[in-house]
């Protein structure tokens, strides 16, 4: 079961990796870094637990339940007709706390994505929080996100709790049954003392079966949850897909904008508007005006960080849609105005 479960946590996280290294810009906003980070540490821990739960705990259950269930079958029927009403009482149990729980455990993820962005903004953004005496602030949010968090798992813990209490009553009901039959049946002289012990021994490795049966189904619902978070990653397809046209061996270096506008998704006002401009091979060229006026926008539409709305962009004469995101990319050499350390040495 562990290496089933690491393998496939493994593989999941690569897949996970993989794919969002290949996000666009539109997708990681979407989904958040926060989000993200939940999705392919914590999210991959739970279908872990769900895939060595069944593998170990499923296999179990099932030997308790079916071979005491024989078991008890074998020494009289009547002590079948006590598990067969107790059986309907655990399983309401389990649909009630189950129905019950499903919601929250989608909630619960969900809050530990926002605790994850704000950690991650308050991280990397610790001089500018500092620079404006943001600590008490910053702190007071987490403590919100944090408690909501908290609250949160109380809900879920509160209703798993329901399980094990209900269960014990109805295991404890069906002792008295057994006892109740049993008594009767050796006192006409049908059975023997033995026999009603060994009954009570097999109905409550059944009921124990089916406590642990519980318990696996709480996995099963927050693994289930977080495998439907993983697949929203690994069947999110990018919007900016490779083109079909075959790149120009030569790089001449003209750029060109052909009447472009660009609209940044879930925005009704365009940034940009019928932009003309071309740039010849060897032109330096600055392009100037306030914050927000689509300059960073504009730079962003050549390597296709985005795609115009309307119009065209051409690098060496080919529409940038058509080429291979690699070979557009290579041609290109980038400098943000932010800049990005990443842990390794010099």
């Amino acid at each position: 079961t562990n290496v089933a479960g690491q393998s496939c946590g493994n593989d999941l996280r690569k897949a996970c990796f993989r794919q969002i290294m290949h996000f666009s810009f539109e997708q990681t906003d979407d989904f958040s870094t926060g989000s993200l980070i939940t999705r392919i540490t914590n999210d991959v821990t739970q279908v872990q637990q769900l895939i060595m739960q069944l593998l170990r705990g499923l296999v179990r259950c099932l030997m308790f339940f079916f071979g005491g269930t024989w078991a008890l079958l074998q020494l009289d029927l009547s002590f079948g007709v006590i598990v067969a009403c107790a059986f309907p009482l655990i399983l309401i149990d389990i649909i009630f706390v189950v129905w019950r729980t499903n919601p929250l455990f989608t909630v619960l993820q969900e809050s530990l994505d926002k605790l994850n962005s704000i950690i991650q903004e308050n991280v990397t953004g610790i001089r500018v929080v500092k620079a404006f005496i943001q600590e008490k602030t910053e702190a007071n949010r987490f403590a919100e996100a944090n408690r909501h968090l908290v609250d949160t798992q109380f809900n879920v813990q509160m209703m798993l709790s329901f399980l094990r209490p209900v269960m014990n009553i109805v295991l404890n009901i069906a002792i008295v049954g057994i006892l109740y039959v049993g008594s009767v049946q050796v006192r006409d002289g049908d059975l023997a003392p033995g026999t009603v012990m060994a009954a009570i021994t097999y109905i409550s490795q059944i009921l124990n079966g089916m406590m642990m049966l519980a318990m696996i189904f709480q996995t099963v619902t927050r693994g289930v949850t977080s495998g439907r978070r993983l697949k929203e990653v690994l069947y999110a397809e990018p919007p900016i897909q490779d083109g079909s046209g075959i790149a120009p061996e030569k790089t001449a270096g003209t750029v060109e904008f052909r009447n472009i506008s660009f609209r940044y998704p879930e925005q009704s006002a365009e940034t940009l508007r019928g932009i003309d401009l071309k740039i010849g091979a060897g032109e330096t060229l600055a392009i100037i005006g306030e914050t927000g006026c689509g300059k960073s926008t504009l730079v962003n539409l050549i390597p296709r960080f985005y795609d115009v709305t309307d119009g065209a962009v051409l690098v060496d004469g080919m529409d940038v849609r058509e080429y291979p995101l690699d070979a557009l990319r290579e041609k290109i050499a980038f400098v943000l105005q932010k800049r990005e350390l990443f842990s390794t040495t010099i």
